[in-house]
């Protein structure tokens, strides 16, 4: 993941509140092919580029051993996966051959083992390790379909259970599917899901009522009952049915969890600064989101373990266009006081320029990580 960093005092916040942008970026050799792949008419055709998948692999990690995954492109959290990607890419009208070798870890995984393929080239072959919500946005471009991470160990996923999708990614290309629990508070406002209830036979996509308009049309455009099919053969005939966000009780009986109902226009992409005197220097680092794209909105660009840092700060800004939030680690020791103070500080100033441009009073928070307040909570596309 990249990081820009600014060096700052407390009251030094104007730099953090300028727009900053930078292209997400893959290297391939020397050369860096950004997202991957050409697809639209306005990019920039004579930047290094990758112009076709020549041959895709997928084996399932077990022990030292390699299992073929065919059709590639569905993942479950608990398993580790091998893909070798092989392509041909564009470097400045001149065609060469390339090949990466991506190491997948679900979010649940553990540690192991990291076999090889018996024709791994060392000279030539890229290796790159990827923990599941940290993937490059180019990792899901390989792929002929979204990929799907269910929820499960491979010999565990049960398809006439209930499951519940969130679509995440905003551009047509990045979009895939995560489960998460079937429970009601893994709703969002700002997001669109996949509940399916295979003992009605039917697929419902709910649709917030705060999702981004792009998102919005993004989604339409795909056929996700032939994207899950591909995957859980059981569920090809079921019925697609549409539902609006306040339409959902009936999918939960007896669940009395809820999520937060958002209620103001969300045509913003929220913000994340670690702050620490790591240095030396107060600093704010910015945490970027890897499937960025300028001027598009990206509803939960962060996840509940960028709270958590190894060091001993432990200090978060979290810009959520209408509040700021500052966030202690609650894995961290309570004896930073004198940065808590000077994070509130930081925070207090930097509202001061959002309520500028807003005209509007922007309050700032302070939670510890292990918060269980719902309106910061469902900043996140999942809450555990």
């Amino acid at each position: 993941m990249l990081y820009f960093c600014s060096k700052m005092k407390a009251d030094d916040t104007e730099g953090l509140s300028k727009q900053y942008y930078d292209d997400p970026c893959f290297f391939v050799d020397i050369y860096n092919v950004g997202r991957g792949f050409i697809r639209c008419a306005n990019e920039n055709n004579n930047r290094p580029h990758i112009t076709s998948t020549l041959e895709l692999k997928m084996w399932r990690i077990l022990e030292e051993n390699l299992i073929p995954i065919n059709p590639a492109g569905i993942f479950y959290n608990s398993e580790s996966y091998l893909i070798q990607w092989t392509f041909e890419y564009d470097v400045y009208s001149e065609l060469k051959i390339g090949q990466v070798f991506f190491y997948w870890r679900g979010s649940t995984a553990k540690k192991g083992l990291s076999p090889l393929p018996e024709n791994f080239d060392n000279d030539t072959s890229v290796v790159v390790r990827l923990v599941q919500w940290s993937e490059p946005a180019v990792f899901f471009h390989i792929f002929p379909k979204p990929i799907v991470v269910l929820d499960a160990k491979f010999d565990c996923f049960n398809p006439d259970s209930p499951h519940l999708f969130l679509i995440r990614g905003e551009q047509q290309n990045e979009l895939h599917l995560i489960e998460v629990p079937f429970l009601k508070k893994n709703f969002r406002s700002r997001g669109v899901f996949l509940v399916v209830i295979p003992s009605k036979s039917s697929i419902f996509r709910w649709k917030g009522s705060k999702i981004a308009a792009e998102l919005e049309l993004t989604v339409k455009m795909l056929n996700f009952r032939d994207i899950l099919m591909d995957y859980v053969k059981s569920w090809s005939n079921f019925q697609v049915l549409e539902v609006e966000e306040g339409d959902s009780s009936y999918f939960f009986e007896g669940d009395d969890s809820e999520y937060f109902h958002v209620k103001v226009d969300c045509n913003f992409s929220p913000k994340l600064y670690y702050l620490s005197t790591i240095t030396g220097e107060f600093s704010a680092v910015e945490v970027e989101y890897p499937l960025r794209k300028e001027n598009s909105v990206a509803a939960f660009p962060f996840l509940q373990s960028h709270l958590s840092t190894s060091d001993e700060t432990g200090l978060f800004l979290l810009d959520n266009n209408h509040e700021i939030w500052v966030v202690l680690d609650a894995s961290k020791p309570s004896h930073f006081e004198d940065l808590s103070k000077l994070g509130m500080e930081t925070a207090t100033n930097y509202a001061q320029l959002r309520e500028k441009s807003l005209g509007e009073t922007v309050p700032v928070r302070l939670v510890k990580s292990d918060t269980d307040l719902i309106d910061f909570t469902n900043i996140f596309p999942y809450w555990s």
